[in-house]
């Protein structure tokens, strides 16, 4: 599973910030990391952040790794004002889910607009078929890769919006 794997490397760079920081002498202030399994579901993302805010007392929160997820956390943690950071979430979105929302990554404006150039140097005006997964960030990154892409000149036609499950394209 691509979000397993993404969320593993999320953790293991974290453990290794962890060291880093609880190592250094120098450094007056030490952390403690929890992690929580959302398993790329908005629902029990939801209710890691609440056992983390209300169980262990957490502040701070660095994760989710999926928009949509994120979305899920965010009105939790705005509410409390803790500080949730995404690593990796890009729905525009989350520009606007609070104060304490933040996050690390490039939003689909910035990337679709970043792609939509050698896309459309590519094609040219010949028709664009897009196959996204139906997700807060998927939604958000085909609206503005579309307008990015027409902007240029360039044609959209079929666009499908695919489960993030889906394994049959047929």
């Amino acid at each position: 599973d691509a979000s397993a794997d993404a969320g593993e490397y999320i953790r293991k760079g974290l453990n290794i910030a962890e060291r880093e920081i609880n190592g250094n002498p120098e450094n007056k202030y030490k952390i403690s990391l929890i992690f929580e399994d959302s398993q790329y579901k908005g629902d029990k993302a939801a209710s890691a952040a609440q056992k983390l805010i209300n169980i262990d007392g957490v502040k701070y929160i660095i994760g989710e790794y999926g928009s949509s997820q994120t979305l899920a956390v965010a009105p939790i943690a705005e509410a409390i004002k803790v500080i949730l950071i995404s690593p990796a979430s890009q729905t525009d979105k989350i520009t606007t889910a609070g104060d304490y929302i933040f996050r690390t990554q490039v939003n689909t404006k910035q990337d679709a607009d970043f792609f939509a150039g050698p896309v459309f140097k590519r094609i040219s005006n010949e028709k664009l078929a897009i196959l996204s997964i139906n997700t807060d960030y998927g939604i958000s990154y085909i609206d503005n890769f579309s307008d990015a892409h027409t902007k240029l000149g360039g044609v959209v036609g079929f666009v499908e919006k695919l489960d993030i499950k889906t394994t049959d394209f047929r």
